[in-house]
């Protein structure tokens, strides 16, 4: 048995800037890797769609990962990002708590592994790398 395993490291960082409302993120923005955002209040970051992800991702199979950064770059209150699961997303953590969010001032660290690939079934794992790290 033959396994191909893709780590996809296409680095076009997305900035952003400041922004007043929630936001839909792109496949195209999560293959650039790190995604940076000042939120003007508490703001939902929505994932893509599992199949445009898979769309995004060339030859891409069951188990290819990408590892992503998310910034939040406000400076003061209460503006965290939270995240929220596209179709076809599984959010996994093994922390408890704020796992699904991007605090004022830090960033955090993800990484997506397709799960299904095939056509109209397409479905990954956002994995919560650690904890939100200051910036």
């Amino acid at each position: 048995v033959s396994v191909k395993q893709t780590l996809y490291s296409k680095a076009i960082p997305h900035n952003e800037g400041t922004h007043s409302a929630d936001k839909v993120l792109t496949a195209s923005q999560l293959l650039g890797r790190l995604w940076r955002g000042v939120p003007n209040a508490a703001r939902n970051l929505t994932f893509p769609t599992a199949a445009s992800l898979v769309a995004a991702m060339p030859d891409c199979v069951v188990g290819s990962t990408l590892e992503f950064t998310i910034m939040n770059l406000a400076t003061s209150g209460s503006k965290d990002y939270t995240i929220i699961s596209g179709a076809g997303m599984n959010l996994v953590s093994s922390g408890t708590g704020d796992h699904n969010k991007v605090k004022t001032k830090k960033a955090r660290n993800f990484l997506i592994e397709l799960t299904n690939v095939s056509s109209s079934t397409e479905a990954y794992n956002v994995y919560v790398l650690g904890d939100s790290t200051p910036i």
